[in-house]
């Protein structure tokens, strides 16, 4: 992303955190002015994982991230998979 872009990110309301057990991210969902959605979900030990895909509405975004925590486990996020 241009650095003109990157001062005109749109973050969602609907950006939140979501811990299971001892674990936990940050979703974020972010767009510039004339983009598309963007999903990065941020391990707390700073590991980002940013789908290449965007998403026509935050919904989607949500969504998604909440059936990839759902079905991969939380602790995919992390830099060390957990067992």
């Amino acid at each position: 992303m241009k650095d003109d872009q990157l001062s005109k990110l749109i973050n969602s309301d609907l950006e939140t955190s979501h811990s299971q057990g001892s674990y936990s991210v940050s979703i974020q969902i972010y767009r510039s002015t004339d983009s598309s959605w963007t999903l990065e979900v941020v391990a707390a030990d700073g590991n980002a994982t940013v789908w290449n895909d965007t998403f026509d509405s935050e919904d989607a975004a949500l969504g998604e991230a909440i059936l990839a925590i759902r079905d991969e486990g939380i602790q995919s996020f992390y830099a060390k998979a957990v067992a």
